[in-house]
């Protein structure tokens, strides 16, 4: 069993109805995985809403009745799995809905089972091997909400966040702020409040790891560059930021 995330903006929002892409084609991701056109396909044909109809949309790959989002529709096409799907009334449902509006949701992954015969081991031109999945059986899609699952282990964490953002700040910086101001203006339930701050946590560790990791840099490469005018690094200014973030969220 694997789950891939699959970090993209949201195609559509109308009513109750969400369009998305949940799994990207022929890009190798941080697992050394790399999912092929057509490697759904049969998945939807047969267990779809045109076969035994037994696809879901799921709230962090959790497969309990509350946390059931829709049976939505998937589809393949030239750049991944698309998932249209209808959110039930139901409060977690409201949740959900909320976040995408506010945007604080564009991160979304499939749950999926290798089939025996079906991928198979290839090699890049640097000799670094990657495993390539020509078909899987398909379970469901998740919207994912980091931080929703607290058994879910740090390491595990810092990877997904890595494959976001890579080592975009910017990028990760508008997350927060996106994370703040939903927290801050928000009407979600109890167990919601206390997800986003569980994430909002997580995100300022991971933006704090990598300034630290920047600055590790910046000190290797002014140590060949002992000339180099010293004027306020954008790590600098992003650290001041972080800090008047965390004293508006306290």
């Amino acid at each position: 069993m694997k789950a891939k995330l699959a970090s993209s903006e949201v195609l559509d929002i109308a009513g109750r109805t969400i369009v998305a892409y949940v799994s990207k084609f022929g890009n190798i991701d941080l697992d050394g995985d790399m999912m092929m056109h057509g490697c759904y396909s049969k998945s939807i044909k047969e267990r779809g809403k045109n076969g035994t109809n037994q696809l879901f949309h799921l709230s962090n790959h959790r497969p309990y009745p509350e946390f059931i989002l829709s049976k939505p529709e998937f589809e393949e096409d030239s750049f991944g799995l698309k998932m249209t799907s209808t959110i039930l009334n139901t409060n977690h449902g409201d949740d959900i809905l909320k976040l995408y509006e506010n945007e604080v949701i564009t991160e979304h992954s499939v749950m999926f089972h290798g089939l025996r015969g079906k991928w198979e081991t290839k090699s890049l031109e640097d000799g670094k091997e990657y495993t390539q999945f020509n078909e899987v059986k398909l379970y469901e899609g998740s919207t994912v909400v980091w931080g929703a699952n607290p058994d879910t282990p740090t390491i595990e964490m810092k990877s997904i966040y890595k494959e976001a953002f890579g080592n975009d700040i910017e990028k990760a910086f508008s997350k927060l702020s996106n994370l703040q101001k939903s927290i801050q203006k928000g009407t979600y339930t109890d167990e919601m409040f206390g997800i986003l701050e569980l994430q909002t946590k997580m995100l300022e560790e991971f933006i704090l790891e990598e300034i630290s990791n920047l600055k590790s840099i910046q000190i290797v490469d002014e140590a060949f560059e002992p000339q180099k005018e010293k004027e306020m690094k954008q790590d600098d200014l992003i650290i001041n930021f972080l800090k008047e973030l965390k004293n508006d969220l306290k």
